[in-house]
């Protein structure tokens, strides 16, 4: 098999590994839950343990395809490895979601007001590693929670029953940016004049950019998200130091399956990265030999034609000198300046 094909086949397969185990770690209920916490305003005031809770056991990672309202049963409360939805429409064709999920919101009083906050919400999280090129990020993003709205009928609310819309939330998770940040896009009711009278919807929409720095942020910094997501993902970081971080800082118990997945996804970003490296160096080298060659046949070019000029100034010159012409008149008949006549005329003049 030619070498280079080889490799590409390779590289393809460890970014396959890759992708699937980090979307693994991230799937993780611990993790999500920390993701909640920061997205979900409900959740803020809420214990990781609480969280957890009230996640369902309905979570799919990009795997196998899931047609609309199929779900994959019964799974582990701390680690659900499930199967991506595709979220499908004649004619409007395939959307595979990283990761999908449905929580309920916590409990908070009783009555009516303990019904309300007991409402279901859908979540997706999406891993970016880094900004696509083609369209900008947002656009997408909004595409994607248009559909795990229009995803809900006859699965969430029936007919024209559009309370039983259920509230989305798009969090995507952007590795590789100048630095932290958190952001959002919501939808604003703006009365452009009188008073509102509508009520309701505009919470139904939620998207969520957390953008992660290259270097992980300290403790210090108070960006707990972003430590958590930036160790997770960080290409740079020694898997223990990685679990120590999620045990010590964030009391995510660390089971046999986690350590395997952060030890094997550090070992095969390790592995793509050196790869990488090594393509780099043979691109280099290829692109550097092309660049001299045509570097030096455009000297050569240059170099004949600067040389093929001098000859035919010193035939117009020597047939001005046989006719006794100065040099003035020369350079003017020939509307060239004295400084670069002068040497050919000297030259002429010596011989």
């Amino acid at each position: 098999m030619n070498s280079n094909i080889e490799r590409e086949i390779k590289a393809a397969k460890d970014k396959a590994q890759y992708d699937a185990r980090a979307k693994r770690l991230l799937g993780n209920k611990y993790i999500l839950a920390y993701i909640l916490q920061e997205a979900v305003a409900e959740f803020k005031e809420e214990s990781v343990p609480t969280i957890i809770g009230c996640i369902e056991n309905d979570i799919r990672i990009s795997s196998v395809s899931v047609e609309p309202g199929e779900t994959n049963g019964e799974r582990n409360m701390e680690q659900i490895t499930g199967n991506n939805t595709e979220d499908k429409v004649p004619d409007e064709g395939t959307i595979y979601f990283d990761i999908m999920f449905s929580a309920r919101l916590p409990e908070s009083g009783n009555g009516e007001e303990k019904d309300r906050t007991r409402m279901k919400i859908i979540v997706n999280v999406e891993a970016q590693k880094k900004k696509p090129a083609g369209y900008q990020l947002p656009n997408r993003a909004i595409y994607y929670a248009c559909r795990m709205i229009s995803s809900q009928k006859t699965k969430e609310f029936d007919r024209s029953d559009y309370d039983g819309i259920k509230r989305v939330y798009s969090i995507w998770i952007c590795m590789n940016m100048p630095e932290d940040s958190l952001h959002s896009i919501h939808l604003v009711d703006d009365c452009t004049f009188g008073k509102a009278g509508l009520t309701g919807g505009t919470d139904l929409i939620n998207i969520l950019f957390v953008e992660l720095a290259k270097e992980v942020s300290g403790a210090e910094a108070g960006h707990r998200l972003h430590r958590l997501l930036g160790a997770l993902f960080s290409k740079r970081m020694a898997a223990e130091k990685k679990l120590e971080i999620m045990d010590r800082e964030y009391a995510i118990p660390l089971g046999q399956d986690v350590k395997e997945e952060v030890n094997i996804m550090c070992n095969l970003g390790e592995g793509i990265e050196e790869e990488a490296l090594e393509r780099g160096r043979e691109q280099g080298l290829e692109q550097g030999l092309e660049q001299g060659l045509e570097q030096g046949l455009e000297q050569g070019r240059e170099q004949g034609r600067k040389q093929g000029r001098e000859q035919t100034l010193l035939a117009l010159i020597k047939k001005k000198i046989d006719k006794g012409k100065s040099l003035a008149q020369i350079a003017d008949e020939l509307e060239e300046t004295q400084e670069v006549i002068l040497p050919l005329y000297r030259q002429l003049k010596a011989e």
